[in-house]
């Protein structure tokens, strides 16, 4: 028999079970947000599903959300999208990348869009000894190899110099050095996908010498540098460097010494007479950098030939000024282990991009000896992003002391330019002119730069460094969003 309900009105729902009752049914709400989908296709409509192809849809304010590939035939999902524009970008083996906009209207669950990729141009770059072999392989044979990770294989439009830094701009470069050869150590040395069509020419770069340069004519996939183990070894250069105490010219072989070439810090061995050595060092520009507790502070620019032993030698002199300060929170507490980086302000106004780092004490301090002129700080956070404003310090009048500089969490800059800015060097100064961050545009996709509140100047530039723009404006809160046409 089954049980009543307690106002007698009837049998009461099994227990466990959900009792329906009726209810008012509304229109139902649109959706807060969307799925990308389409297919990822090849200009002749084959699917592109193979290993290491990427596809990432980017947000107004960077956000970034990836792909996932459904189907064998190309299918793909990016979920979820808020409503507004993101820009797509995707790339795949042997194809050019690709970068479009897509707009996510408000309400909408789905957005269909395929994207097509233009095949691009692979060249095969090998590297052979006279008689035919794969250097590479000779030179581990011969245990030689130890300089190959400085190599590099550039594209360029233009025949480059003696030396090459990034100009004229690279249309390619191997990324996937070191291929698998057969059992017969045939193989390319490695690959590039060029972002034009030839002819272009490919240069084997060590650092940023230029060893060789080949034309690849249209059509052509390969190009081939003749070179021996020997020859890629003689290319290091080697500096000798002598410091001198300016009073008692005695060797001066404390401090730290170290020399920046490329991405590369290398440190010396000092001999029996006190000469700093640096060998096989990668030729081209490099800069410097001494650190004395009892001397100036020395920086020095230079260009190592190749295969050439530069001999330099200085005198340090007694520090005549320093600057001390401390680095600080935004609520007062010292910052502790801070990363304080430091330059000369040159003849132009604006500090170097590459400022020289320097650890501060446990309570934040520092002390800096140098030289007389004008000087640009800018402290991080040792563990957060929180960063200081550009101060300046001038020394030319003597020492300073109880320089401040307060780190605070930062505003992130997100510069949104359309495909007319592709390629172009940006940089975002101070109201003095000295450098925060930069960096350069990949066609339409966002760029995120972090940098204390405060007034700025963004700064765009072509290749040849002609000022394409400059605007001024304010970073403030936690975001700011510049967007370029």
């Amino acid at each position: 028999m089954a049980a009543e309900s307690a106002d007698g009105g009837g049998a009461a729902p099994p227990q466990g079970s959900v009792e329906v009752v009726d209810a008012e049914v509304g229109p139902r709400p649109p959706p807060a947000t969307a799925i990308l989908t389409g297919y990822l296709l090849s200009e002749d409509n084959t699917p592109l599903t193979q290993s290491g192809t990427n596809l990432v849809a980017t947000g107004e304010s960077g956000e970034q959300t990836s792909a996932v590939l459904l189907t064998a035939d190309g299918r793909y999902r990016i979920s979820p999208l808020s409503p507004g524009r993101w820009w797509v970008s995707a790339r795949a083996a042997g194809h050019h990348p690709l970068v479009e906009e897509v707009v996510i209207p408000p309400g909408v669950g789905e957005v269909e869009r395929n994207l097509v990729l233009r095949r691009a141009t692979v060249l095969e770059v090998y590297l052979l000894t006279p008689d035919g072999r794969q250097t590479d392989v000779v030179a581990q044979e011969r245990g030689l190899n130890d300089a190959y990770g400085r190599f590099v294989a550039v594209a360029t439009l233009t025949r480059p110099g003696r030396f090459w830094s990034g100009e004229p701009h690279e249309v390619g470069r191997v990324r996937d050095a070191g291929l698998r050869k057969d059992a017969q150590g045939i193989g390319p040395w490695g690959t590039m996908t060029l972002s034009v069509d030839p002819p272009v020419f490919v240069s084997l770069v060590m650092h940023q010498y230029v060893i060789a340069t080949e034309l690849v004519a249209a059509g052509e996939t390969h190009v081939e540098f003749v070179l021996t183990p020997e020859d890629v070894r003689a290319t290091a250069a080697t500096l000798h460097l002598r410091l001198l105490d300016a009073e008692t010219r005695e060797p001066v072989t404390s401090g730290v010494v170290a020399l920046t070439a490329g991405h590369e810090l290398l440190r010396p061995k000092f001999d029996e007479a006190g000469v700093a050595v640096f060998e096989g060092c990668p030729p081209g520009h490099g800069r410097l950098t001494c650190f004395f507790s009892r001397y100036e502070t020395l920086e020095h620019d230079l260009l190592l030939e190749p295969g050439v032993v530069t001999e330099l030698e200085f005198e340090l002199k007694r520090p005549t000024c320093f600057v001390e300060g401390r680095v600080v929170t935004s609520n007062g507490p010292a910052a502790r282990f801070a990363k304080l980086r430091w330059a000369k302000i040159g003849e132009e106004g604006a500090a170097p991009q590459s400022l020289v780092s320097y650890g501060t004490s446990e309570d934040g301090s520092f002390h800096l000896n140098l030289p007389a002129g004008e000087h640009v700080l800018r402290a991080r956070s040792a563990n957060s992003s929180a960063v200081s404003r550009n101060v300046v310090v001038d020394t030319r009048g003597g020492s300073v002391d109880g320089v401040e500089l307060v780190i605070v969490d930062p505003t992130t800059v997100v510069l949104a330019p359309t495909a007319r800015w592709d390629g172009r060097d940006y940089r975002i100064v101070d109201e003095e002119g000295n450098r925060l961050a930069g960096g350069r545009f990949d066609g339409m996709l966002p760029q995120r730069e972090q940098v204390a509140p405060g007034p700025c100047l963004l700064r765009v530039t072509g290749g040849d460094g002609e000022l394409l723009l400059e605007l001024p404006f304010r970073a403030e809160g936690r975001e700011v969003r510049i967007p370029l046409d």
